[in-house]
Formats: C-alpha cells, sequence, structure tokens
C-alpha cells in the first residue's frame, strides 16, 4: 500500500493565502502529488470545522496520520456518519473497496452529500496520474463534481527537467497524438499552457464559476532561476486559472503565489 505525506506548514501558508470559507467543496485533479495535498490540506481545515475527504475515481486508504476516521457505504450512509462526528475531525468516505483501494462516489453523489452533511469542507480526489507528473486525459476523465469551488490542477515539476516518455507521462500514446511531442522531446511552458488550458483536457469538466489553482509541485527540484523563469512564462500563458503556485509538498514549503486573470 502506498503511503502519503502529511505536511501542515504549506497547507497551512494556503489557508493563509485563499479564502477557503468561499470554497466547500474542494475537488483535486491532475498529475502527482494530488493525495499529500488533499491530506495536508484537510488536516489544516480541521482545525476549523469538520472535513470529510472522499473520490470519484479510487485512493488507497488513508493513514492515522492522515484521518481520524474512515466509512465505506452509500453516499446516504456516509452523509450519517459525517453528521454523527465531532467537530475538528477529518473522516474519509467511500462507497466500496476495490482490492487495495477506496472506490468513491459518483460526481452526482457528491452534490448530495455536499447538501446534507454537516461537512464544513468536502475535498474530492477526482482524478488520477499513477503518480506521474503531467497526463493526457481520457475520454470519461476527470470525474469533477458540478458543485466544486475550488479546483486544484497539480502538476509536477519534473515534468519540465526530464525528457519526456512513459515515466512521467501518464498516458503517453495519447499525449504525444495531441501534442505533437515526441519522447525524449523536452516539455516548455508553452506546451504545457496549451494542453493544461485545454477544455478537452486539464480543464475538461472543471465548472466555469470554480476558483482554480495550478499547483505546481515538486518545484525544489529546479534552482530559483529556472524556477522564476517557469512560473512567469506559464502565467503569461494560462488561460482559465486563478492562481499559480508553485510549491514541495515534500519540503513542506510555497516558493511562489501568483493571482491570475482569466482569459
Amino acid at each position: 500500500m502506498e503511503t502519503f505525506d502529511v505536511r501542515t506548514g504549506f497547507a497551512k501558508k494556503l489557508f493563509s493565502l485563499l479564502n477557503f470559507k468561499d470554497f466547500r467543496v474542494i475537488a483535486f485533479t491532475g498529475g502527482g502529488g494530488k493525495t499529500s495535498l488533499m491530506f495536508s490540506l484537510a488536516k489544516t481545515l480541521s482545525e476549523n470545522g469538520r472535513i470529510a475527504v472522499t473520490t470519484t475515481t479510487k485512493i488507497f486508504p488513508p493513514s492515522k496520520e492522515q484521518a481520524d476516521l474512515c466509512f465505506i457505504g452509500p453516499a446516504l450512509d456516509a452523509v450519517k456518519t459525517i453528521n454523527a462526528t465531532r467537530e475538528h475531525t477529518v473522516i474519509t468516505i467511500a462507497e466500496t473497496m476495490a482490492g487495495e483501494k477506496l472506490a468513491g462516489y459518483h460526481p452526482g453523489e457528491i452534490g448530495v452529500i455536499c447538501r446534507d452533511s454537516a461537512a464544513d469542507w468536502l475535498l474530492v480526489e477526482a482524478d488520477g496520474a499513477r503518480r506521474k507528473p503531467f497526463k493526457a486525459y481520457a475520454e470519461w476523465e476527470p470525474p469533477v463534481p458540478d458543485c466544486t469551488d475550488c479546483q486544484f490542477v497539480v502538476v509536477g515539476a519534473d515534468a519540465f527537467i526530464n525528457p519526456l516518455g512513459e515515466e512521467n507521462i501518464c498516458r503517453f500514446d495519447r499525449f504525444r497524438a495531441k501534442t505533437g511531442l515526441r519522447e525524449a522531446d523536452f516539455m516548455t511552458a508553452e506546451n504545457a499552457a496549451a494542453i493544461l488550458n485545454d477544455r478537452d483536457e486539464y480543464l475538461k469538466n472543471s465548472p466555469h464559476h470554480a476558483y482554480r489553482v495550478l499547483f505546481l509541485n515538486k518545484a525544489e527540484l529546479l534552482d530559483e532561476t529556472e524556477r522564476t523563469r517557469l512560473v512567469h512564462a506559464l502565467s503569461a500563458s494560462l488561460k482559465g486559472y486563478d492562481r499559480l503556485i508553485a510549491a514541495s509538498i515534500r519540503n513542506d514549503e510555497i516558493f511562489a503565489d501568483m493571482a491570475l486573470k482569466r482569459g
């Protein structure tokens, strides 16, 4: 079973940067780092209320560090369980077990849980990328709930420093056909932005009203000059995002935070 870090230093800074009181349902999509980001944020938000964590795909069961409770069952029973928990609790909910993983709820059921539960925040992993920093989407992905108020789109900085291939691109064949990039080419900020802006790729199924954050993880892999250059190049090319944050979950640090203007 995979394990994921819980880091609260960078998550507390996120809490100070963003107005989470406006975001009840928070979805996480994109590449590697979503689960660590989600549970780190859940732990921080639990200082201010009751947190439910779930998925519209599959996730590994949480560790004791990640969540206080884990419930498996139908959405309506999950609502009852959430409502019976105390404040400052993180509870992970899922419909069934699928092998070693928890299988979550249909995006429409997330709306029911949001409407009927007493959760102050509902955090939803709404994507999978096999822990790779970048991906190309299948037709059915990503299953983002319509009730999402804030969407974190996660990209790994290692996608920009290693040659492209199966090792760092989920569904590389589709990615290659979509972009024209070949194996052993290098990702540029302009290449990345074109896919991140695409309504058939990274912005597919993203509610228009959702506040969108591009979260560049593993930014510690870049030196300060490279990191600054990449952040500014991305910010100049991104459309449809409200914020760009460069961070390191592993190092528990935020390096850059930029407000963006939707194009």
